[in-house]
């Protein structure tokens, strides 16, 4: 389970490292690195997420804009493009009223992006839905705010999926705000003429930690231009990688549609094992993760729910969990899905596509399954989007491998408070004989 830590609000990372809340993360691309860490050259950070702007919420956003620029910002000199919303007005009927609270609020957020990172701030965009999303329709006009830099408006847009599934609807809403801030990021990029070498994914409400800070090295963390795409994950919370492996993560809004379209074929196979499986990148992504991820996997990616070759091979077993329990013996499922995805790959099979089947291929399959009713199973559910797992499927159809967040996270910092997070630095090679 993960472990919480002492200290809140203004803990510093050193008391963190003396209250045993961080130590060693382990290495995979020590071999590669030789010791040798070399930065990337131009960092983008997208901050994005809901602002809470009552005293306790602001108090909470200002520890962590404060913890991000320590962590991340001020470290890799990086360029932040932000991309919020606040609490919706209570009183929308009225258009003044409504227009004056929102805009009261959002320059309190201002504020403390202002305070907590300066200059490192480049945009914002404000996204306002809700009761107040009609004042946002049409309201593409960018203005010079407080900050002095790039102030957009969007509205908050409709979901086909939001009314059979509301509850996903928040998490999903993300990914808007992501390729919201994107888009600013690239406005930018055009302006100055110079390309970000790097991006990095991050929350209001959670802060990767290290002591003393965040480290990313081109050499052991795929940056070069010649390595493979992968992406460094905490699930969806945190992530980061070169900017063509983060381009495909930020696309990822404008094709929800891929996760909710039916079959084409009316024969009622469950559209979720029509995903193809890109065999190497999806081994590399399971011998990326620290054992950790496959016992408590609350700050992981949930790569236990992505199909993976069924190739017969009986080393591990099949996970199944109930609505609402964390499934337990991940282990077992971890070694099933290398047992399977090695025989994949030592046939031959690089991709494997249900929909448009080649030769005698294998069928594909996913080792962590509800074992619930279909309706009450979100992994399960078809024509919805699933943040979590569908993230980490999307990377892997666009051959982007998925590796821990890695960057040295020690811990996480999460609404003021710390939690203990073993990490792996690098990406596993596919012919890694690891199976711990």
């Amino acid at each position: 389970m993960a472990r919480r830590c002492r200290g809140r609000g203004r803990t510093s990372w050193a008391i963190l490292a003396l209250a045993g809340c961080v130590g060693a993360p382990l290495d995979h691309g020590a071999s590669r690195s030789a010791g040798s860490c070399t930065p990337p050259t131009a960092v983008a950070v997208l901050l994005i997420g809901f602002v809470r702007t009552d005293a306790p919420g602001l108090a909470a956003a200002a520890v962590h804009l404060r913890a991000i620029r320590a962590q991340v910002v001020a470290p890799l000199s990086a360029d932040v493009h932000a991309a919020y919303e606040v609490t919706a007005c209570a009183r929308a009927h009225d258009a003044v009223v409504c227009v004056a609270e929102l805009t009261a609020a959002e320059a309190l957020v201002d504020a403390a992006l202002q305070s907590g990172l300066g200059e490192r701030v480049r945009s914002v965009t404000v996204v306002r839905g809700g009761a107040s999303r009609a004042l946002a329709l049409g309201a593409r006009r960018v203005t010079l705010g407080a900050l002095g830099v790039t102030h957009a408006y969007a509205a908050e847009p409709e979901l086909a999926h939001s009314r059979r599934a509301p509850k996903l609807y928040a998490t999903t809403l993300q990914w808007f705000k992501l390729s919201e801030a994107w888009r600013q990021m690239e406005a930018a990029e055009a302006a100055s003429g110079q390309r970000y070498s790097a991006v990095v994914k991050l929350r209001f409400d959670v802060v990767p930690l290290a002591v003393p800070h965040w480290q990313l090295c081109v050499e052991r963390d795929l940056l070069h231009a010649r390595d493979p795409p992968a992406v460094h994950a905490m699930s969806d919370i945190a992530f980061w990688g070169r900017r063509d492996a983060m381009a495909v993560a930020a696309s990822l809004w404008g094709n929800i549609a891929y996760f909710e379209a039916e079959l084409p074929d009316g024969s009622g196979r469950p559209a979720l094992l029509t995903r193809p499986v890109a065999v190497e990148p999806t081994l590399r992504s399971v011998l990326s993760l620290p054992s950790q991820a496959f016992t408590d996997w609350t700050l992981y990616q949930k790569i236990g729910h992505v199909n993976v070759p069924d190739m017969r091979v009986q080393v591990g077993a099949r996970v199944r969990y109930k609505p609402g329990v964390a499934p337990k013996r991940l282990d077992l499922a971890r070694l099933a899905m290398l047992a399977n995805l090695r025989a994949a790959r030592a046939a031959g099979w690089e991709w494997i596509d249900p929909l448009r089947p080649v030769g005698a291929q294998p069928n594909v399959t996913a080792m962590v399954v509800c074992g619930g009713e279909s309706g009450r199973c979100v992994g399960r559910r078809d024509g919805v989007f699933v943040t979590e797992r569908d993230f980490v499927q999307w990377l892997l159809v666009h051959n982007v491998t998925v590796c821990d967040l890695g960057a040295s996270t020690q811990a996480v910092l999460h609404k003021g408070r710390a939690v203990r997070r073993a990490a792996r630095n690098g990406c596993a090679s596919a012919d890694s004989d690891s199976d711990r």
